[in-house]
């Protein structure tokens, strides 16, 4: 069945058409898309058939910011400035769009391992970010935490805390848990440090203020 396109549709349509049909790597655009965010930058590379624009984008300092447009969820195009050059794609760096989407799911997946029950205790949410830092390695399982699969720490957190997961004996094993524990190690007497030194201080204060009266 045929319908009558509303006058937004034909805007989109046409926007859409000018850009595919412009010269427009090397040149300038603005987009809007469906959300109402803009970007607005330099076309480094535009897929026709995949229908994904490279812009770059906060150039500051001979810096730049790439960023992968979708123009499937792009409202309204505006071509600021034409291209110098034919946007043939075989003269084009390849842009590997299967593998990006493949670091954005692996991003996505990381940030979830990174939520921690809402029942972990406060140490444990710490330790498990300062074991972050160095160690990418790291997910909750339940309440515990799990490094390289195998080094599980367990409520609550401690060094005497810290084992093998299903007793793997192995040397790279042993190695992983040998390297966690100087780490919680480290974060437990610095934490220790940090609240002696605090209290030290409050009781300074008490004092003086005591003496003061």
């Amino acid at each position: 069945l045929l319908r009558k396109l509303s006058v937004g549709e034909v805007r989109i349509m046409s926007s859409m058409d000018n850009l595919k049909n412009s010269h427009i790597v090397g040149g300038e655009i603005k987009c809007e898309t469906s959300l109402g965010h803009t970007m607005e930058g330099e076309v480094a590379a535009f897929d026709r058939q995949l229908n994904y624009v490279a812009l770059k984008t906060n150039m500051v300092s001979g810096k730049c910011c790439i960023q992968l447009v979708n123009l499937d969820n792009v409202k309204n195009v505006k071509v600021l400035k034409e291209g110098t050059m034919e946007c043939d794609m075989a003269n084009l760096p390849t842009l590997n769009f299967l593998k990006i989407e493949k670091r954005k799911q692996e991003e996505k997946e990381r940030k979830s391992r990174s939520i921690c029950p809402p029942s972990t205790s406060m140490d444990g949410r710490r330790l498990f970010i300062s074991i972050r830092k160095t160690i990418d390695d790291i997910c909750w399982e339940d309440d515990c935490i799990l490094i390289f699969q195998h080094v599980i720490i367990t409520p609550p957190y401690s060094v005497e805390n810290i084992q093998l997961k299903k007793n793997d004996s192995g040397t790279k094993a042993q190695s992983a848990l040998q390297h966690v524990k100087k780490i919680v190690d480290k974060f437990w007497r610095t934490k220790e440090a940090t609240t002696y030194d605090l209290t030290k201080k409050v009781s300074t204060l008490g004092m003086q203020d005591t003496a003061s009266k």
